[in-house]
């Protein structure tokens, strides 16, 4: 099961999944998720960004990502 968070300022992959998935599961658990990928390509697209300002390094306040289940 999966739940929305909607990214702040501020907030990186690496960021989020530390504080939402715990310490360590790395941002590759994030990016990993199709939902996520388009998501984040898709706002990446709409502010005109090009190749080169493209992929999990860029993201944007108000992209709504998929968290995976958090294992204990």
């Amino acid at each position: 099961m999966t739940r929305d968070y909607l990214v702040r300022p501020g907030d990186t992959l690496g960021l989020i999944a530390d504080r939402e998935l715990g310490p360590g599961k790395g941002w590759e658990a994030l990016w990993r998720l199709e939902a996520n990928r388009r998501a984040i390509e898709e706002e990446q697209k709409r502010r005109g960004c090009q190749k080169t300002m493209s992929g999990p390094n860029w993201i944007f306040p108000g992209t709504v990502l998929q968290m995976p289940e958090r294992h204990q």
